[in-house]
């Protein structure tokens, strides 16, 4: 097993396992030896000490603030306050073995042992913004398509969309979507199903396996489960700063392997302050649509209304629900009805 193998084992060991007392000793030797170990347990217990359920909102701000600021840190202040910050006080009870290693790490932090930009590198900034978004936090995105061919609008049946606006919360979303008078709301479940409103008193239900290639293709272009893309960002692409200013990290994602949304590029600006996902444009191929670029800016965020992402809060108590058991056929009638001929198509 290779050293960085190693590393990575010892580390994981520390984090989920039981390690015995050799494999303490150990570790804490390659710490003192190997700085590109001491970054990786940095990220480790970044990542593991954010999700904590110990963390409060104090050390959770101060841990993002290490890795996204650029701004020099403090040496002033009590250094146990700040060790506790840094750790869950489950790091600390088994004690002596990573306490040096670990106080060694934090006093690099404090110190300035590593130049600012490393603490702002892309990685660590998309790392951020997906803890961010991970926290109970509901944000709205105005989505904006633009496409090579204009028959594309034709075939899925969402042309002359004036407003577009997706909430989401985690993986979790729903979009409304306004052409001139007429508003309907939809969203997607983590099974894929996808539900729709059709007015106050009628939705349906299309399951994942019943969705045609236009359903699939709107669900595509404006559905936003964020912390999955962020986190697929970090597992499949390479991040590179494209720019930056006083308020903003400007992040480019490039693709170094194919991965499930055909994405073949994305800029992600990542607010410095709240490190939440301010702006995202993403170039996708979509096959048999070609080529398209849809931005979503945000424009709102507070505490999400949990109702919402069912169709049940967006209906009256008093509503026909149209699925795979209830009148399954009528649906196809209902859609054209509601969004015109091409939307029959969204059921197979």
């Amino acid at each position: 097993m290779s050293q960085p193998e190693r590393m990575e084992y010892l580390l994981s060991q520390m984090l989920d396992g039981e390690p015995s007392d050799s494999e303490m000793a150990e570790l804490s030797q390659l710490l003192k030896s190997d700085v590109v170990g001491r970054d990786l347990l940095i990220d480790h217990l970044l990542v593991d000490s954010l999700l904590s359920e110990n963390v409060g909102a104090e050390p959770l701000t101060a841990l993002v603030d290490l890795v996204a600021d650029q701004a020099p840190i403090s040496t002033q202040g009590d250094s146990a306050s700040v060790r506790t910050a840094i750790l869950p006080s489950r790091f600390w009870k088994p004690l002596s073995w990573v306490a040096a290693a670990v106080v060694f790490i934090i006093a690099a932090f404090l110190v300035g042992r590593w130049d600012n930009t490393a603490l702002a590198s892309p990685t660590r900034v998309v790392r951020a913004a997906l803890i961010a978004h991970h926290q109970p936090v509901e944000r709205v995105y105005m989505v904006e398509v633009q496409r090579k061919s204009s028959s594309q609008d034709n075939q899925t049946g969402i042309d002359e969309m004036r407003d577009v606006r997706v909430h989401t919360q985690g993986d979790r979303f729903y979009v409304e979507m306004n052409r001139n008078t007429r508003r309907w709301v939809w969203g997607r479940n983590l099974e894929g199903a996808f539900w729709l409103t059709l007015g106050p008193h009628r939705a349906m239900q299309i399951e994942a396996d019943e969705a045609g290639v236009p359903l699939q293709f709107i669900g595509d272009l404006y559905g936003l489960e964020l912390e999955s893309l962020l986190d697929s960002f970090l597992k499949f692409c390479r991040l590179t700063y494209s720019d930056e200013s006083e308020s903003l990290h400007v992040i480019t994602a490039t693709p170094m392997r194919r991965w499930q949304r055909r994405i073949q590029s994305a800029k992600i600006e990542v607010d410095r302050e709240t490190k939440a996902v301010r702006r995202l444009v993403l170039n996708q191929m979509i096959p048999e649509r070609g080529e398209c670029t849809v931005t979503f800016t945000l424009v709102d965020s507070g505490i999400a209304d949990e109702s919402k992402y069912s169709v049940e809060g967006h209906v009256e108590k008093q509503f026909m629900l149209y699925n795979r058991k209830s009148q399954p056929d009528l649906r196809r009638k209902v859609l054209s009805n509601w969004n015109g001929l091409a939307s029959e198509k969204w059921i197979k």
